[in-house]
């Protein structure tokens, strides 16, 4: 397992761009993505980190949408919540004059200490190019994403509080790049998606909140055995990027 050093010098946060969260709300989001980014780590760590120096087998973010929100749904209960994932349910059907009803799989429904209804989502997975110098993040393609999740969403908003999520895995662009590089890169990628000053970012300030994990060790073998070096989600209400 990685020390306490590592962990330090992780490229790690959360942003609530929106303002719609109430300040208990977000706490408890807090402790979700505290608790996610640990078991990241744990995960990380049973298959390779910390038992040989330059051991890289695997980590949850090499995987697609069912592995990413298996990941959440975990740090969810980690975080004193309740969680079911990919469970059959009764859905809406929406964008017809005459709404009627399915059945259907919904990707996740879960429960936070602090809150008296639950929340259901609809999960997308996309990978993105992380930017060569003088490039802008993809973030129209982040975007089709929230709005593909928000348009599943609306059809089970009636089972709770709909929610729409995004997992982005960043992929390196570039045929090589040492870790400084890799680090500037990651740096600037986060501030570009998660500052609310910038207004060419005006439609992800929509989002409730923005996490995102680059561990050190996956920076440290970028330019080696791996082109992935981390992984962020956006959560959204599904109204918003309809």
């Amino acid at each position: 397992m990685p020390n306490r050093k590592d962990s330090e010098r992780d490229i790690q946060g959360i942003r609530f761009p929106s303002g719609m969260l109430g300040a208990k709300e977000g706490q408890e989001f807090e402790k979700v993505f505290q608790q996610w980014s640990a078991l990241a780590r744990r995960y990380a760590a049973h298959w390779g980190w910390g038992k040989k120096a330059g051991t890289w087998k695997e980590v949850h973010w090499w995987y697609r949408e069912r592995a990413n929100v298996g990941m959440f749904a975990s740090a969810v209960w980690m975080a004193g919540g309740v969680a079911l994932e990919e469970y059959g349910s009764e859905k809406t059907a929406v964008g017809r004059k005459r709404k009627s009803k399915y059945k259907g799989r919904t990707d996740l429904c879960f429960s936070l200490p602090l809150r008296r209804c639950d929340y259901v989502a609809e999960a997308k997975h996309i990978s993105a190019d992380l930017p060569k110098p003088g490039q802008e993040p993809e973030i129209d393609k982040i975007i089709r994403g929230l709005r593909a999740a928000c348009k599943n969403a609306l059809a089970v908003r009636k089972q709770g509080t709909a929610l729409s999520m995004v997992f982005v895995t960043l992929d390196l662009s570039r045929a090589s790049a040492g870790r400084a590089e890799v680090t500037e890169a990651i740096e600037k990628w986060t501030k570009q998606v998660s500052d609310d000053s910038d207004d060419k970012n005006n439609l992800l300030k929509k989002c409730l909140f923005i996490w995102w994990f680059f561990p050190i060790e996956a920076r440290s073998l970028a330019d080696r055995t791996t082109r992935k070096p981390g992984t962020a989600v956006f959560v959204a209400r599904p109204h918003t990027f309809k």
